[in-house]
């Protein structure tokens, strides 16, 4: 599923851009959460209040702020790099303003399904990149890390606990489910760890010793998968 908001102050837009994604929904099989919002500032304190959003459709003359301020809090003081945003405006001469907020795309008014198709095609091309990104599911929300961010994952009872560079984070999932997701990077160690080779800062026999100093036990059938996949990467970056 992905989840959309509209920010625009003008209920008419709001309702025809919500229509045309509900109609894009319908014809791609693809399943759309859609809110609308006329007021930027209520959709900000829904933000700042956790609310996640995929995708955001934003007009950039709004009442209070702009359409390009918005977007500047949204990268600079939530420090949300994964929100796509796409400007919609009646005017032109923004060129230079949107390049600074690194938006997806710009939609003039009237807008039409076409110009949506072309958007959300282009949003789910660039959603589906392998290998740059993992998706989970928190709390029914869908949630995205880069991939260079995780240490490990670490299986305990029905949870997954993802450690990463900054946190620790806990969710449902399957170890075996999670492992098929991701880049070959990611070595099973054991039944209950799956771990980055980019943050093994050092391997031994029976351990591996993470860039975090945290030490992770190798199972014994996995002893040599293991030193083989190391001299296969380290083959790798030498040859690189």
């Amino acid at each position: 599923m992905i989840r959309i908001a509209i920010v625009d102050d003008e209920e008419i837009i709001c309702t025809r851009v919500k229509r045309l994604l509900e109609s894009y929904s319908r014809n791609k099989g693809i399943l759309l959460e859609i809110d609308t919002y006329q007021n930027e500032k209520m959709f900000i304190s829904d933000l700042k209040y956790e609310m996640h959003f995929d995708l955001l459709f934003l007009d950039i003359e709004l009442s209070d702020l702009t359409g390009i301020q918005v977007g500047h809090w949204i990268r600079e003081q939530l420090k949300n790099e994964w929100m796509q945003i796409v400007y919609i405006s009646g005017k032109d001469g923004y060129d230079r303003q949107l390049f600074s907020v690194n938006c997806l795309d710009f939609l003039s008014k009237p807008i039409s399904l076409s110009e949506i198709s072309r958007v959300m095609d282009r949003f789910i091309t660039l959603e589906n990149r392998p290998g740059d990104v993992f998706i989970y599911q928190k709390n029914h929300v869908s949630k995205r890390i880069f991939v260079s961010k995780i240490l490990y994952f670490e299986s305990v009872n029905r949870k997954i606990v993802m450690i990463t560079s900054t946190e620790r984070i806990e969710f449902y999932d399957k170890l075996d489910e999670i492992e098929k997701s991701l880049p070959v990077q990611f070595l099973r160690i054991h039944k209950s760890y799956l771990v980055n080779y980019q943050h093994i800062q050092q391997f031994q026999y029976e351990k591996v010793v993470m860039s975090n100093n945290e030490v992770l036990p190798i199972s014994q059938s996995k002893r040599k998968l293991i030193k083989d996949k190391q001299l296969e990467m380290e083959g790798t970056v030498l040859n690189a």
